[in-house]
Order: C-alpha cells, then structure tokens, then sequence
C-alpha cells in the first residue's frame, strides 16, 4: 500500500535552507547525499534508469512508484532536477513511499526544490 501524502507525518527540518549553490536543504548535508553528488554515481544512477522505467519497453506496474522515489531521491542529489522533476510529476500526491524520504514532508521539500531549481533558465543539470 502506498503512504499517502494526506495521511499525518512527522516534521523534517529539511524544509530550512543554506545560502549558495542550488540551496541544498540544511537535512540534505550529510554522507549519502554526497554519495549521489559524486559525477560517477549520478551518471551510473541516469544510466540506471534510462535502462529501467525510461527506457521504451518497460511495463510500468504495481511496483514502479516505488522505483520513482528511489531514483527522484538520487537524481535530486545528483542534481539532474530537470529529470528528477519529471518522477516528481509522476508520484504527485499519491504515491508518495515511506523510503527514500522518512517523511511527506521532507517529500514536498525536496520536489518543491528540484521543482526550482528545475525551472532556474541559469540552472543546467550536470
């Protein structure tokens, strides 16, 4: 069963911003986040899903909202916001999994920031 956005979920501090490049939230900084920032796991994550649920003869199924957290997760942090923006589009309000995000809101944090910096014209995805 997928969570929810509407159902009640505790708070995140994630939601707090630093100054500086691509305001990465303050819940962000930490050793898996630079994990994804490394350029050869941000390639290794888009080669990854280019393969999977982008690729054109993948069957989308119950289970597939589950592959769009994860990668929406990593992509953020990769940062290619642009693609992340589209999984983001895809799990709306509906399909919103406990994991990768801990919390809804620390869920409409990071899609409210990939969603900016998505849409920044002097933001270019690496």
């Amino acid at each position: 069963m997928y969570q929810s956005v509407h159902g009640g979920v505790g708070k995140d501090p994630v939601g707090q911003r630093r100054p500086g490049a691509s305001q990465l939230p303050l819940g962000e900084r930490n050793g898996e986040t630079r994990y994804y920032q490394r350029p050869d796991v941000t390639s290794e994550t888009y080669d990854a899903a280019e393969q999977s649920f982008w690729h054109d003869d993948y069957e989308t199924t119950t289970l597939t909202p589950i592959l769009w957290n994860h990668f929406a997760f990593a992509l953020t942090h990769g940062p290619c916001f642009k693609q992340a923006r589209t999984l983001y589009d895809a799990i709306g309000n509906d399909f919103v999994r406990k994991e990768p995000w801990q919390t809804v809101e620390r869920y409409r944090n990071m899609r409210d920031w990939a969603r900016e910096e998505a849409a920044d014209p002097h933001h270019h995805d690496e």
